[in-house]
């Protein structure tokens, strides 16, 4: 009984070790997304501001 128990703590914390790994690396690359798409959106809007 007591090897049923430590088995589940451990699939249990494989499965929330996992979930913060993929949560990181998301976070990560959606930052990485972000910062490289600030240039052209400032260039995209100051084209913009040139036909109003």
């Amino acid at each position: 009984m007591n090897y049923t128990t430590t088995e589940g703590n451990k699939l249990y914390l494989y499965s929330i070790t996992t979930v913060a790994i993929l949560g990181g690396l998301l976070f990560g690359y959606d930052t990485a997304v972000i910062s490289g798409a600030e240039k052209g959106l400032e260039a995209f809007f100051r084209f913009i501001r040139h036909f109003e």
